[in-house]
């Protein structure tokens, strides 16, 4: 690597708990990415990981199509592959890892009001057609995954993905219908336009449309729209949580509850969970107070609005987690995936949010079953 550098650029090694089994280099972002892709040509096993955090890009590469690993570069993600296993996870690093893209954005950063005020639109937007859908007869495809889909769901995001490039149209999407739409920008949108889709089909009124911002990975903003409740709840970095109603908008803060078993735990389903995430959320549900099931979005809602404690999901999708962060986090929760690492556009779908970051710290030692 060092004799590929086009000039010279400051760098170390990471220093590594365990068995040292890949090369760590921290570059410059100047380093050119086509002598990146070289070195992951030659070594198989490197991690890149930015010292440079207005720039710099992180990427760990496991052996993996040389296409995906480009496209995620582009992105600025940090892959989680498995195996033999990932610089940027437990089986390396004792503690989660410090350095990654999204963690570059100064904790201080504040979203624009210019941002918040598309968000909200974004909101009317996507309550309007929600409800004009709603409680009527619609035709329901089933995706290759298996997960249903209406025409509610595509107009949605259709409408909305038109109003953000209306709006801003140097900022990315990435959407559950449709492909991504410039993800390596600096400002990217995440888009789930009807989430519980399956409560829509049936006319349950607990479904939702999430938007969430980010900015160079890191999410700085987020919506939790319930068209047929007529609530909204807003959160953004720099900003403090609210809940938006017909009646007016009013603060929404978590409440305190750093003990497990007098806390209340919410996850849309016990089958969403399954061969070792099964056991360590049972280990969870035995350790808290009550265990409610059902709910998608919403449970994060009320954990915004302290009326639960805990919400731990598997199996989520980028568009399903991402927008939480901001309400959650804005009310003064916590909110990372299993192993306590920021969620971002490359993490593995399982969440654990708690309203209480000692409650945090506690659920997470008891699904790693320490």
């Amino acid at each position: 690597i060092e004799a590929m550098r086009p000039r010279p650029v400051p760098w170390s090694p990471m220093v590594l708990r365990g068995e040292l089994a890949a090369e760590v280099v921290m570059a410059d972002a100047a380093y050119d990415a086509d002598h990146f892709r070289q070195a992951i040509a030659d070594k198989g096993a490197l991690a890149v990981i930015p010292n440079n955090p207005s720039r710099a890009l992180a990427w760990a590469v496991f052996g993996q199509e040389q296409a995906q690993t480009q496209r995620d570069l582009a992105a600025g993600l940090t892959i989680a592959a498995e195996p033999p296993f990932c610089l940027a996870c437990r089986s390396i690093r004792e503690e989660p890892p410090a350095m990654t893209l999204a963690d570059s954005i100064p904790r201080e950063t504040t979203c624009p009001d210019a941002f918040l005020d598309l968000a909200e639109r974004l909101a009317d937007r996507a309550r309007g057609i929600a409800r004009q859908h709603f409680r009527q007869p619609v035709a329901v495809e089933t995706k290759p995954d298996r997960s249903p889909v209406t025409v509610a769901d595509r107009d949605t995001e259709a409408a909305l993905r038109a109003l953000i490039a209306e709006t801003f149209p140097e900022h990315g999407i990435v959407g559950e219908e449709e492909a991504a739409s410039a993800p390596d920008a600096e400002h990217v949108w995440v888009l789930d336009p009807i989430d519980g889709t399956k409560r829509f089909i049936a006319g349950n009124p607990l479904f939702g449309s999430l938007i969430g911002l980010l900015e160079r990975g890191r999410p700085i903003l987020g919506v939790i729209e319930m068209p047929a409740l007529g609530e909204r709840w807003i959160g953004a970095a720099g900003h403090p949580s609210r809940r938006v109603t017909a009646e007016g908008s009013g603060a929404a803060r978590c409440r305190a509850c750093p003990e497990l078993d007098r806390a209340t735990l919410a996850a849309t389903s016990p089958d969403m969970f399954e061969g070792g995430d099964r056991t360590a959320f049972g280990r969870l549900r035995e350790a808290s107070r009550y265990a409610l099931y059902g709910g998608d979005c919403f449970n994060y809602a009320t954990l915004a609005d302290g009326f639960v404690d805990l919400v731990v999901e598997a199996d989520m999708g980028t568009h399903d987690y991402l927008p939480l962060v901001g309400v959650v986090e804005s009310a003064g929760g916590k909110i990372t995936d299993w192993a306590g690492r920021p969620l971002g556009l490359g993490s593995d779908g399982r969440v654990l949010a708690a309203g209480d970051p000692a409650l945090h710290a506690k659920a997470m030692a008891v699904l790693q079953g320490h």
